[in-house]
């Protein structure tokens, strides 16, 4: 709904509304929907995300790999061994907050319907960062569970899990 206030001579205010173009509700009302549930991933209390990049130049694909119980976040660099780190629950969501006002997702619409690992998705496809991204988002939780980013030739994909979470370290 767009609407436009206009100050009266009495002060007044006149308030005129008419709907906006459906493509606009969509694409604004889509774009929401994926920065909730990027928000909702910063703020999760566990997940476990395994992401793979590719492009023509690499032999085999980059893998890594992210583990979240609590303030602990256990990662695999480049070398593939785990590592330990320290991140509360604040300072995730704080990122999280900061990366997406410094580039929000664009041109955002619904892309379709899956189920996926049992679960009832909805896709949305966006520009980030120059990025064309999909997002599949869990009709129940309302969160990422699969995303795909291409940057010709680079394509990445992740995939992020939210139950059975495990520690990789004892």
């Amino acid at each position: 709904m767009t609407t436009v206030r206009v100050a009266g001579a009495a002060l007044l205010c006149l308030t005129i509304s008419w709907p906006a173009s459906a493509d606009q509700e969509t694409t604004a009302n889509s774009c929401a929907e994926v920065l909730t549930a990027l928000m909702g991933l910063g703020a999760a209390p566990s997940f476990h995300w395994s992401m793979s990049a590719s492009s023509p130049k690499r032999r085999f694909p980059l893998k890594r790999e992210q583990i979240v119980l609590g303030d602990n976040v256990f990662l695999t660099p480049d070398e593939g061994r785990w590592m330990r780190s320290h991140v509360t629950l604040a300072e995730r969501e704080a990122k999280m907050r900061n990366e997406l006002a410094q580039t929000p997702p664009g041109d955002c619409r619904l892309d379709g319907r899956e189920i996926r690992d049992g679960m009832p998705m909805h896709i949305i496809s966006y520009s980030q960062n120059s990025r064309d991204k999909r997002i599949w988002i869990g009709d129940a939780d309302g969160l990422p569970h699969y995303f795909i980013s291409s940057e010709p030739p680079v394509s990445v994909t992740m995939r992020v899990q939210y139950t059975d979470v495990q520690s990789p370290l004892p």
